[in-house]
């Protein structure tokens, strides 16, 4: 057998279920057949026959863990397992549409530090998933050129596997590592012609949570070299802050294509959560460590809390995938 052209590395700390919405979408690939799938798995997670229950791929194997926090740098302990000259995490409330992977390794050249798929909000029929959305991926999302950036989206960008297995441990902090990588002259950047569908958070108190401690650890990393003097004045400016937050945000709603179906009904969800940004940043100026907690490394495993005001047809049918893929033999339905 030849070797995969692309490892997919996916933590699923919950069993069968993690792989409910996201092997769908990695088996419908152009690429499948040279996708080598690693799942990141407590001991005892999967059967060991897992490489025949799941069909359509060039591999599928366990890695075994204990831990999953910090989720980056749980994945970072699999990426020397790679056998493929590329590699992606995969979140598992993500699904990538069919070319989407194949696009991207043809567009890796030597030259590249890492190249990320375009967002799309996937359950764009709730209000505050797609206030989050503008909030935490509205970079990532359409349009965007394809132009060097060092801001990426996160948990989603395909790399040279050679490249990242030296720097394994600075997978810990992807932000970091983008700017890393493009500070040292790679191309970093987007692919325009991607589509990654991506689950937000669906109800109003995780939106309030997540963009919270958003804000807190932009503050904290933005404040790193600043004195007292400066941490306070910039604290007292927080009307200013909160009011270019909230300007920023959104103009970025009347530019990104997912929420032009409801873009008016979301300038209050929006501005609110601008605010809340801008009110995270300021307490991450008097913040003297990393605020990122383990909830919200748990949070991006939870997948089925984003399904908050989900039509019943698209709730029932995730709710009855993740049962499907608890039976003891569900690859044979994955596949079909």
């Amino acid at each position: 057998m030849s070797d995969p052209k692309l490892t997919l590395i996916l933590a699923s700390p919950y069993g069968w279920q993690d792989l409910a919405l996201a092997l769908p979408g990695i088996q419908a690939q152009t690429m499948a057949k040279d996708i080598e799938l690693l799942i990141i798995a407590k001991p005892g997670a999967y059967p060991d026959d897992l490489n025949d229950r799941i069909s359509g791929l060039h591999s599928v194997r366990v890695v075994e863990a204990e831990s999953f926090a910090p989720r980056n740098a749980c994945v970072a302990r699999a990426i020397p397992e790679a056998r493929a000259p590329y590699f992606a995490p995969h979140e598992n409330h993500a699904y990538a549409e069919p070319e989407t992977y194949e696009t991207l390794v043809n567009a890796m050249t030597e030259e590249t530090g890492c190249l990320a798929p375009v967002y799309h909000v996937l359950n764009s029929y709730a209000p505050w998933g797609c206030a989050v959305s503008v909030i935490t991926h509205g970079h990532a999302a359409a349009p965007v050129s394809g132009e060097r950036t060092p801001v990426l989206a996160l948990h989603s960008a395909v790399y040279p596997t050679k490249l990242l297995i030296p720097r394994a441990e600075e997978f810990g902090d992807e932000a970091k590592l983008h700017r890393t990588l493009y500070e040292e002259g790679y191309h970093v950047g987007f692919l325009p012609g991607t589509v990654l569908w991506h689950m937000e958070a669906g109800n109003a108190a995780m939106a309030f949570a997540v963009t919270q401690i958003l804000g807190r650890q932009f503050g904290w990393a933005r404040s790193k070299d600043w004195g007292w003097p400066e941490r306070i004045l910039r604290a007292a400016a927080y009307p200013a802050i909160a009011a270019i937050s909230a300007k920023r945000y959104l103009l970025k709603l009347l530019e990104l294509k997912d929420t032009q179906h409801m873009k008016f009904r979301l300038i209050p969800h929006v501005g609110m959560l601008a605010a809340t940004f801008a009110y995270g940043e300021v307490r991450g100026y008097f913040t003297f460590r990393n605020p990122w907690p383990e909830w919200a490394d748990w949070h991006e495993y939870e997948f089925l809390e984003r399904l908050e005001g989900a039509p019943k047809p698209d709730r029932r049918s995730l709710i009855d995938a993740v049962a499907r893929f608890n039976d003891p033999i569900p690859a044979q339905t994955a596949a079909e």
